[in-house]
């Protein structure tokens, strides 16, 4: 899924509407690349100069804004300080649940790169997706599932 089909697909399932979608400027990226020392991937660019502020209630209540992407990276390697895993040099984080749960990829790995999850208490990450593209893909499909188990649930109790 590349990010203008995952915009729509926000938009079709109500996960948000086409006024709540804020982009960040070419500006906001190279702020961003600036920050960090490194070219971002094409498609991650793409994702965030299209959500990158606001993707309407798409994963609420996780980090992966850019308010928040310029300290996950280093917020998480503070976290995993003690634990058995340890991130790769280039790996820069663009999601965190409550710090128990992150995405990352690896800037050595192209414009679509690879992105691994890491649960707390794990002994290594796993390959969560091939590609940011299907990451976004897989991201939408699970937020979907989850919303629809919610609607289920809320429908028993009416």
């Amino acid at each position: 899924m590349n990010t203008k089909e995952f915009v729509e697909s926000l938009i079709a399932n109500g996960f948000t509407t086409e006024k709540d979608i804020v982009g960040c400027s070419d500006t906001e990226v190279g702020d961003l690349e600036n920050y960090l020392g490194h070219k971002l991937p094409r498609e991650y660019q793409e994702f965030i100069k299209a959500v990158g502020h606001s993707a309407g209630d798409f994963n609420r209540g996780s980090d992966f804004l850019f308010k928040d992407i310029f300290i996950l990276t280093e917020e998480t390697r503070n976290i995993l300080n003690d634990g058995p895993f340890k991130l790769p040099e280039d790996a820069f984080v663009i999601f965190s649940h409550q710090g128990y749960i992150f995405s990352y990829f690896r800037f050595s790995d192209g414009d679509d790169p690879p992105v691994y999850v890491y649960m707390e208490n794990e002994p290594e990450p796993k390959k969560w997706a091939s590609s940011f593209s299907e990451y976004l893909s897989k991201s939408f499909e699970e937020a979907l599932n989850a919303r629809r188990n919610l609607n289920k649930f809320k429908g028993l109790l009416e």
